[in-house]
């Protein structure tokens, strides 16, 4: 087995379109804020050269699969320690005699592991680079898979990662909770809105919900839980405070979101935050992260500025870090810098950029990968 590339810091592409709802965007994936190292590792031996004729056609295939692989993806430097990837592709079939010297490939493998890199296997076979192989029919010998074998009482010949099916589970994995945490999705149900965008913005927080909840961590005992809060004017929040609870189950939090009936009355997110904050004192006293991402144009009725500042400021000293989405352009700016920063005598552009997504339309909220984006900055502070 040769090494025929070395560190390639790249930056996920477009790939899986199958897993957006518009196809036309899903064309177009950009995976721009998933910074990762990828080492790719490609077997040469005799094993994989000499097994087709012409001789040497299945590295070809090999070096052909790696050249699509990195198609999907745009060259930008890593910065974040946890997105290592290797990527060994390889039939499996060592050296012959080969006695696996200091433990061999387990010790290999847990030591990649221990340097915090995640190992993904590519079995190479005739048809595994190329079009997938047909399974086997029942009590038949199984076709080539990928890596398809032959059943002895004919099983389904397995079919073998392809190079979305990696990235997809890379995209996943794209950032790591390192701390419990406890993130609050507080949705603007007032009747500016309107009952269409505001079941675009449920869509959106599933999306966002799914992403938190099957993060990886560093920490298996670290939890990660999800609330869902609609809010409109003066003492309208849902669920109400009795309901009201953390979820670490996707299906359950995402039938919630599914059952809030649109407010379509007025706006008080001075009320809203104060509902979320007095809920997180009681159901997250200890020392998991608290993080609220509000979904605001900033407008209130009867809210000033001095008003917003003193509830963004309660939340803060309950520990809570806020995050702004933004949608349009018929916003009052003033209020929007207060909501972020709890500020009204200084805005920080700098922490605005990491707390604060603009959005020209709720429809965009669907559009390319803001759901990756949004969750990920949330998630990482």
């Amino acid at each position: 087995m040769r090494l025929a590339h070395t560190l390639l810091p790249l930056l996920l592409q477009a790939c899986w379109a199958w897993a957006q709802d518009d196809p036309a965007a899903s064309r177009v994936m950009a995976f721009q804020d998933c910074p990762v190292d990828l080492f790719f590792v490609l077997d040469t031996s005799e094993s994989v050269a000499l097994r087709l004729q012409p001789y040497g056609a299945l590295v070809d295939k090999v070096k052909e699969f790696t050249k699509r692989f990195i198609n999907n993806l745009r060259d930008r430097g890593s910065h974040l320690k946890e997105n290592k990837y290797l990527i060994v592709v390889t039939d499996g079939h060592p050296l012959e005699g080969y006695k696996e010297p200091c433990g061999g490939l387990e010790d290999a493998v847990n030591e990649a592991k221990h340097l915090g890199i995640k190992v993904f296997s590519v079995a190479i076979t005739p048809d595994h680079l190329g079009e997938r192989g047909k399974p086997g029919l029942p009590g038949e010998k199984g076709e080539a898979g990928d890596p398809g074998r032959p059943g002895d009482l004919g099983p389904m010949g397995y079919q073998g990662m392809k190079e979305c099916e990696i990235l997809d589970i890379i995209m996943k994995m794209c950032f790591t909770f390192s701390s419990p945490t406890d993130i609050t999705l507080l949705l603007d149900g007032s009747a500016s809105v309107g009952s269409h965008n505001f079941d675009i913005t449920k869509r959106f927080a599933k999306r966002l919900a799914e992403r938190f909840l099957t993060a990886s961590r560093t920490d298996p005992s670290h939890d990660v839980q999800v609330a869902v809060v609609e809010y409109s004017g003066t003492g309208q929040q849902r669920p109400a405070r009795g309901a009201l609870q953390f979820l670490q189950n996707y299906t359950v939090l995402a039938s919630t979101i599914d059952g809030l009936d649109f407010f379509n009355d007025a706006t008080d997110v001075i009320d809203a935050l104060s509902y979320v904050t007095r809920f997180y004192r009681g159901a997250s006293p200890g020392a998991a992260k608290k993080k609220v991402l509000l979904f605001s144009d900033g407008n209130s009725q009867g809210a000033t500025a001095a008003a917003i500042e003193k509830a963004v400021q309660e939340a803060q000293r309950a520990g809570i870090e806020v995050f702004m989405v933004v949608v349009g352009t018929q916003v009052n700016e003033p209020h929007i810098r207060v909501l972020v920063t709890g500020k009204t005598a200084e805005y920080d552009v700098a922490y605005g950029e990491s707390h604060l997504f603009r959005v020209p339309s709720y429809q965009a909220l669907l559009q390319g990968v803001l759901y990756q984006t949004v969750s990920r900055k949330v998630a990482l502070g």
